[in-house]
């Protein structure tokens, strides 16, 4: 018996010291890297400022309802404060159309077998899988109205009233649970994520925004369908999930709307890192503090700013991981299972990565104890879920991964080509996991920091965690393992997130269960919060540069100044489109290929349009401008956007046809071409691209 007592606390103590070295590892390289420095003389006065107003109104609240909430009010005036920031900066729209699609997942999900059983989160990424995963396959079809959406929610709602309340009442008795459990837990919590949510405050300004995500949103809403344009853009038909829920969001909006899907995938990935949290023997703080550090990484913030998925998978896997470890031999509902598969298949190809281990525990369960219905049902609702962008994918271009892997699929849309980015080939040495965090910028387009220190600070939690029985380790040793092979092959930052963001929730973890010094734990993850947050900036240029700290200063009107800053296109385009919705532009700039504000009126001559860009290099063989004169007029094109760099070519063509600067921003100029400024692109070319019109519905009239 001696010795088992003096066992216990010697373990608890070396896990302890073991877990601790890389904490004062890491915190000693950013204060002797100056880390923070870049950050705080950007941002350091936006995030004292938020701070204090977050906590005065945490404050109002125990001031005026101290008597009947408790403590469990300052929780309330924190999530009051970054909801109201919410609406004022993404503005009513957004907040409207999130809470309508919520309510329209949770209405949809509770049809289907024993989805109540499910926590209110999971049930909600389930209505929103099955939701997308329906939308998906109808994206082609002239269907997409606020006309048609609006009354179809209505409807719904009112049917399913009973469900929403109840799932109302389940928030309300899960709040009070926590509040009564861990009321300042809970108020800390609290008060840190909501800075994860800075990042929906932003305009979409970023790159593949611009110049992809944002056609399908646009369509959707010019013509309430979208085209499958794989000339236009090479990624037109590669998985769609996301853009599909954006495009949702568009059409309730009845505008480009990012924030509603944005704070959506926010709150369940914040719940994921709960629930995980929980399944792998985490008690309610331990919990809590794991959702602190999932919501403190600086690229959690960094994915509200943009339509890009990798910080959804990170979401959608936790709770996929959640859901098997906690239904660990029940053979039940395997729709649940199969709905999240469809959903990460159909966020991201490379998924399949994150996805082999799963699909393998699924098979073998299944094999094992015989339950094929079960099995037949995960594979059944993961197609129906998933399966809509690579069958259109298909049938469209015959490559269903297009434009991946085509030099084995040799559709004739694109060169048979393989993609590789030289910029992230560095290779993977001992030190990578240093260099992650204090030289981001070789793995991604970033300042140093943009990785956080989360993943290196708790790297001896994660050990201990792959050193735990059960679940844990299973987890914990899959997602290093996907995580590696991925970055094996491409060394970019984002593509690691979900591995970065399951493993460092494990490690909370593990580091409580073991040890059981939630108070020194509880400091750290304070700590590590703290300096990540402050990090926040350094994963876009655009934050880097002062955004948050204007808009705090100036309010959301300074959101049109960051536009003009940032992307000068979509202001001399919306203007355009105003003046003349027909124009027919040409980007004649292949590094900002940003046709997603203005769809079918503009074309690129980015490698995205193998056809265009083609021209563009025929064209700029003759110098004397007659191949630019014969190209601008079979297009139909009216105006050209240049920058300021000259194109000789070009330049003779747009003299030759008499073109005028129209607007200018920055150092973009609009050329209006003379006797063209009313004109449309070529109805022939424009229509020779809409492939869904031509293959799905061509006796409309489009």
């Amino acid at each position: 018996m001696q010795t088992r007592l003096f066992a216990t606390p010697l373990r608890t103590w070396l896990i302890s010291a073991f877990a601790l070295v890389p904490v004062v590892a890491v915190f000693y390289g950013v204060v002797d890297r100056h880390l923070l420095d870049g950050a705080i003389a950007t941002q350091g006065n936006v995030m004292w400022k938020l701070g204090l107003a977050c906590i005065g109104m945490q404050l109002a609240f125990w001031g005026v309802f101290r008597c009947r909430q408790g403590l469990s009010s300052l929780a309330l005036g924190a999530v009051t404060f970054w909801l109201l920031a919410f609406v004022y900066y993404a503005g009513p729209q957004a907040a409207f159309s999130a809470l309508v699609m919520a309510c329209v997942a949770l209405a949809l999900v509770s049809f289907l077998p024993h989805a109540e059983e499910s926590p209110v989160a999971l049930r909600l990424l389930l209505g929103i899988a099955v939701l997308v995963g329906t939308l998906g396959w109808l994206l082609p079809f002239p269907i997409h109205d606020a006309r048609i959406y609006l009354p179809l929610s209505v409807l719904l709602l009112f049917v399913r009233r009973r469900c929403l309340l109840g799932a109302a009442a389940e928030v309300r008795t899960g709040w009070e649970r926590l509040a009564g459990e861990q009321p300042w837990a809970l108020a800390a919590t609290t008060f840190l994520v909501g800075f994860a949510s800075l990042g929906l405050w932003l305009p979409s300004v970023n790159y593949d925004d611009q110049s992809a995500h944002l056609i399908l949103q646009n369509q959707l809403l010019r013509d309430g369908y979208y085209h499958l344009d794989i000339f236009s853009q090479a990624w037109a038909v590669s998985p769609w999930f996301n853009n599909a829920f954006h495009g949702l969001s568009s059409v309730l909006a009845g505008e480009p709307s990012r924030a509603p899907a944005n704070v959506l995938w926010l709150l369940i990935g914040l719940s994921g890192a709960y629930r995980l949290a929980r399944v792998l023997g985490a008690s309610t703080g331990g919990a809590l503090m794991a959702t602190a550090i999932y919501a403190s990484h600086p690229l959690t913030s960094y994915f509200g700013t943009t339509m890009q998925v990798d910080g959804v998978v990170a979401a959608v896997m936790m709770h996929l991981c959640a859901h098997l470890a906690a239904e660990h031999g029940r053979f039940r509902d395997g729709w649940k299972a199969g709905a999240m598969i469809g959903a990460l298949l159909a966020l991201k190809i490379t998924n399949v990565v994150y996805l082999f281990g799963p699909c393998v525990y699924i098979a073998w369960m299944a094999l094992r104890h015989r339950q094929w219905r079960w099995f037949g049902a995960v594979v059944i609702t993961s197609v129906l879920v998933g399966g809509a962008n690579y069958a259109y994918a298909w049938l469209i271009t015959g490559n269903p991964v297009f434009p991946m892997l085509n030099s084995y699929f040799q559709s004739p849309y694109f060169p048979s080509v393989e993609f590789s980015d030289p910029r992230w080939h560095s290779g993977i040495h001992w030190d990578t996991l240093w260099k992650l965090t204090f030289e981001t910028s070789r793995y991604v387009e970033s300042w140093p920091g943009a990785a956080g220190v989360a993943m290196p600070a708790l790297i001896g939690g994660v050990l201990v965690a792959l050193a735990r029985p059960g679940a844990a380790r299973w987890i914990t040793g899959w997602v290093l393992v996907a995580g590696l092979i991925l970055f094996a092959q491409v060394q970019y930052l984002r593509y690691i997130f979900p591995a970065m963001a399951i493993c460092c929730v494990a490690a909370i973890a593990a580091l409580e269960t073991t040890t059981g010094r939630r108070g020194a734990l509880a400091v750290l993850t304070l700590v590590i919060c703290i300096v990540n947050f402050l990090l926040m900036p350094t994963t876009y240029w655009v934050m880097y540069n002062g955004a948050w700290a204007g808009l705090v200063d100036n309010g959301r009107d300074y959101k049109s100044v960051i536009l003009r800053e940032v992307v000068p296109q979509e202001v001399l385009l919306a203007a355009l489109k105003e003046r003349s919705p027909t124009a027919c532009v040409l980007l004649a700039d292949a590094r900002s290929p940003f046709i997603g504000t203005f769809p079918g009126n503009t074309l690129s001559v980015a490698w995205y349009d193998p056809q265009l860009k083609k021209a563009w290099d025929w064209a700029n063989e003759d110098r004397s401008g007659m191949r630019w004169k014969q190209t601008l007029e079979s297009l139909g094109v009216s105006r050209v956007m240049l920058t300021s760099e000259t194109n000789p070519a070009l330049d003779v063509a747009l003299r030759q046809l008499g073109a005028t600067v129209e607007d200018r921003r920055s150092n973009l100029e609009l050329w209006s071409i003379e006797g063209a400024e009313h004109a449309a692109c070529n109805r022939l070319f424009v229509d020779s691209r809409d492939r869904a019109h031509r293959l799905l519905h061509p006796w409309d009239a489009h």
